[in-house]
Parts: structure tokens; sequence; C-alpha cells
């Protein structure tokens, strides 16, 4: 199994008027999968139910299921000497639910 990525982030709290600031962060993801070898495989997270007995194929190159390409976290908040609130929106990608390219 091979497993690859990048990760970035970044944050900066910018002064408002008074005593407030606003916080930001942003955080990026980028994760790539691959199997380095075929293989049969019964692993029930890795086969649909209905193939729960079956060993199914697990081919080279195929992915790592469970496993989102590409996520994200986007943090905005607003805060004073004894308080803040924040809002985080966050974004992953679709995923797959058996190895497979």
């Amino acid at each position: 199994m091979q497993v690859a990525g990048v990760e970035l982030s970044g944050s900066y709290r910018h002064s408002l008027a008074g005593n407030l600031w606003m916080p930001l962060s942003l955080v990026y993801t980028y994760t790539e999968t691959a199997f380095q070898a075929t293989f049969l495989s019964n692993f029930s997270q890795w086969s649909p139910g209905y193939f729960k007995d079956l060993r199914l194929p697990v081919r080279q190159g195929d992915e790592l299921p469970y496993t989102p390409e590409h996520q994200g976290r986007l943090q905005v908040g607003l805060a004073g000497p004894r308080w803040s609130a924040d809002l985080a929106i966050r974004f992953v990608s679709e995923m797959r639910e058996v190895p497979r390219t």
C-alpha cells in the first residue's frame, strides 16, 4: 500500500476596532493512495454486503476505500478579551466504498 499526500494550513488574526479580533484559518489536505500488488480479499469493509463471503480481487493501482482525495476546512471567528465565537465550514470529497481505480 502506498499513501502520499500534502497538507497546507495557514492562519491569520486581523485586528478590528477596540479589543476585537477576527481569527481566520484554512486547512487543505490532498491524499493519494494505491495498492502495490493484486490480491484476493474477503475483508467485509471492502466488499458490498451481498458479497460478504466472496473473495474479491483487489488490483494493483486500486485506491484505498474510505479515504477522500480532497479535504478542507475554513474557520472564521470573532474574539474579544474574554470571549470568542467561531464558524467553521468543512469539505470532504466523495470516497470509495470498495477498492477500485
